[in-house]
C-alpha cells in the first residue's frame, strides 16, 4: 500500500527531473553550434590565374555575416578546374584569415595538379573567426603565397583556374 506521502514525494521528483530535463536542453542548445550555409562568390576570386606570382586579397564581410551573432568560423570552398594538357600545372599555395587575427588562427592551402586533364574538383577549408571586440574586423584575408599555372589548350589558352567561394558560417 502506497501512502499519500509517498505519492506527493513521487510527484515532487518528477517535477525536478522535468526541470533538470529542461534545463539540460537549453545548456545543449546554447553549446550547440550551427552551420548556416550561404553562398557568396566575391568577383575577384571568381578565375584566379596566378603564375609565379603572390597576392593578396581582401574580402568585406561585412554584409554577408550576421550583426550581433558569435561567429566562430568562416566556410569556404576552393575549386580547381585543370584543363590544360599535356603536362599543365594548377599549382595554388594560400593562407586564410580575419583581418588581425593571432597567428594560430589561420587555415592553409596548397594544391598541386599536374598533368590532369579535364579534372575538376572542390574542398571546403574552415577559417577561424573572432567576433569578440577584440577583433573588430569584418575583413577575410586570402594571401596566395604560391602559384604556378602552366600549359594552355588549342585555340583557347590557358584555361586552369581556381575558384574561392564563401559557402558559409558556424555560429
Amino acid at each position: 500500500m502506497v501512502s499519500c506521502n509517498s505519492n506527493v514525494d513521487v510527484n515532487r521528483l518528477n517535477e525536478q527531473i522535468q526541470t533538470l530535463s529542461r534545463r539540460v536542453d537549453q545548456l545543449e542548445r546554447r553549446a550547440m553550434k550551427q552551420i548556416v550555409k550561404k553562398l557568396f562568390i566575391p568577383p575577384e576570386l571568381q578565375k584566379i590565374q596566378l603564375h609565379e606570382q603572390k597576392m593578396q586579397y581582401h574580402i568585406d564581410l561585412l554584409n554577408y555575416l550576421p550583426p550581433n551573432e558569435d561567429v566562430k568560423a568562416v566556410l569556404l570552398a576552393v575549386k580547381v578546374v585543370h584543363s590544360n594538357h599535356p603536362f599543365g600545372h594548377a599549382y595554388l599555395g594560400f593562407s586564410a584569415h580575419q583581418q588581425r587575427c593571432l597567428p594560430d588562427q589561420k587555415t592553409d592551402f596548397i594544391e598541386q595538379t599536374y598533368n590532369c586533364h579535364g579534372t575538376i574538383h572542390q574542398q571546403e577549408l574552415i577559417v577561424p573567426w573572432n567576433s569578440s571586440v577584440a577583433n573588430l574586423s569584418m575583413n577575410l584575408v586570402i594571401d596566395v603565397t604560391y602559384s604556378y599555372n602552366t600549359g594552355s589548350y588549342p585555340e583557347q589558352g590557358n584555361v586552369n583556374h581556381f575558384e574561392i567561394k564563401v559557402t558559409g558560417y558556424i555560429i
